[in-house]
């Protein structure tokens, strides 16, 4: 049902907006320009906000090659419900993009502009550049559905040049993104038997973890990955781990059962003392092999968001499959994909460095699923 469709597409815009600190337009105006040019209505369009008395622009392209402006305007509620769009709307949404256009040619309006505005710049290029060009397509983006589609704004021809008006309402966009189909098996029909993301072993588990020492309970939604590695690699890897001067007990004793053979009841067990000091400066001196393990998509599916969060959390891919379920790839990792890309199981996405960690999301819509009870049992 689109009314379903409605929300879960309003609480993603949300989310987007959270991760990327923008704002709600601005994360609908990318999200519609993604759909739009994927589907091959226009190429893809730069978020650019600009109001003035009776004029509005929220995007932009220009094709100098062909000769071709696009411009856009955003319709954007807030309401939970989805709202209806009558052609009086639209008609006024696009009488401001279409007075942005026509006093960009206007020397006057282009000096009374800041040249650090959205519009500056825009404006700058249409007022240099307008004999180059031949057509200008007026875009309306809208979260709003059309009421009625008994008619539509008509091109124009005005000198040499032709106007067209393209309405990408949430009627449509609901048609786009409900059409994208996926080869092979539902993922709802493999559960037990998806590929592993990567060649790892589980660190943290999906659910409930109670931190023996604090007491305190952590409800994880996904699980997390460390890539596999020789003996050696391992033990160069809990060493860079340890800090000298603050030895972490619990790192210590798993550093000490990999390099000593050490186990609980042993003499010095869990202390950073002579030998396993010893012991740590050794491996700390070594580098751990750079090549990095691959990571790869579980199953059929699209890229649906791909976002650099910052240093420390890494980047996020999220791929789409079967229109309910989505997986989600978080770490340092170094993409291999384009947003948008159709993927097959197995194809590699991504990769990571050994000592880093994966963190692994499944969802089916907006719950978070326990991403092992899906995977290929080892």
């Amino acid at each position: 049902m689109i009314e379903d469709f409605y929300k879960e597409f309003s609480n993603e815009i949300a989310l987007d907006a959270d991760s990327q600190a923008n704002f709600f337009p601005v994360a609908f105006f990318e999200k519609f320009s993604e759909t739009g040019s994927a589907n091959g209505d226009f190429l893809s369009l730069h978020e650019t906000h600009h109001e003035g008395e009776g004029i509005e622009l929220s995007g932009f392209e220009m094709n100098l090659a062909e000769g071709v402006l696009f411009l856009a305007v955003s319709d954007f509620r807030y309401e939970e419900e989805l709202q209806g769009l009558d052609y009086s709307q639209i008609d006024k949404k696009f009488k401001r993009l279409k007075k942005f256009f026509e006093k960009s040619q206007d020397k006057n309006y282009l000096n009374s502009l800041e040249k650090t505005s959205p519009g500056y710049q825009v404006a700058h290029d249409i007022h240099t550049r307008i004999h180059k060009i031949h057509r200008v397509n007026y875009i309306l983006f809208s979260n709003a559905r059309i009421t009625a589609r008994k008619k539509g704004i008509e091109n124009k021809k005005i000198g040499e040049k032709t106007f067209t008006y393209n309405v990408l309402d949430f009627g449509r966009f609901y048609e786009i993104e409900n059409s994208k189909k996926f080869e092979g098996l539902e993922i709802k029909k493999l559960k037990g038997k998806l590929p592993w993301p990567i060649n790892g072993k589980i660190i943290t588990k999906f659910g409930k973890y109670t931190n023996p020492d604090t007491k305190v309970v952590i409800d994880y939604d996904l699980i997390e990955l460390q890539p596999m590695m020789t003996k050696e690699e391992k033990i160069i890897y809990l060493a860079k781990q340890i800090n000298p001067n603050n030895p972490n007990k619990s790192i210590v004793k798993k550093f000490q059962n990999e390099s000593m053979n050490l186990k609980n009841g042993d003499r010095g067990f869990g202390v950073f003392g002579p030998q396993t000091t010893k012991m740590w400066e050794k491996y700390n001196k070594i580098n751990i092999n750079n090549e990095n393990e691959l990571i790869y998509a579980i199953h059929d599916g699209i890229i649906e968001n791909i976002n650099f969060i910052n240093p420390i959390v890494g980047v996020v891919i999220i791929i789409r499959h079967d229109n309910d379920y989505f997986s989600v790839y978080n770490g340092n990792l170094e993409v291999s994909v384009m947003k948008g890309s159709i993927v097959k199981p197995g194809q590699k996405i991504a990769s990571i460095k050994k000592q880093n960690i994966l963190s692994f999301q499944l969802w089916q819509n907006n719950t978070p699923i326990n991403p092992e009870k899906w995977l290929i049992k080892k």
